[in-house]
């Protein structure tokens, strides 16, 4: 690691936390990828389109239908929950908006995890 100036501060107060050595970890890491100017972001000049060899053709995946509906009740639909929408000038959580038939996203989400018998696990941002 480079510049560890105040990460070992970081790492104090994680631990004083009492948090998992594997979250501590994680931290280090990816602190030292801010620190060494890694920004995370992908330049447009280095994404390529998925080539047409590299996609299975629906006839190819019918074979695992069986598996994938048993595998369904262990499935988990992990959906980010986002912010609060302050730069839209929203005073609450985005995912409340009506958005259909009278509908929140949230509304929306929970009916499609219900229809599909799977757990529904919201991801909030820091």
């Amino acid at each position: 690691m480079t510049d560890q100036k105040h990460l070992q501060a970081f790492i104090d107060k994680m631990k004083g936390e009492n948090l998992p050595q594997i979250v501590i970890d994680t931290f280090a890491y990816y602190y030292d990828k801010v620190v060494t100017g890694e920004t995370g972001m992908i330049p447009d000049r280095e994404i390529e389109p998925v080539a047409p060899d590299e996609i299975a053709r629906y006839s190819e995946l019918e074979k695992y239908t069986d598996a994938g509906k048993k595998a369904l009740s262990n499935a988990v639909l992990i959906i980010l929950n986002g912010g609060l929408g302050t730069s839209m000038g929203l005073t609450g959580p985005k995912s409340l908006l009506e958005v259909r038939n009278g509908k929140s996203f949230l509304e929306i989400l929970l009916n499609q995890a219900a229809e599909f018998d799977v757990t529904l696990a919201l991801m909030n941002s820091f």
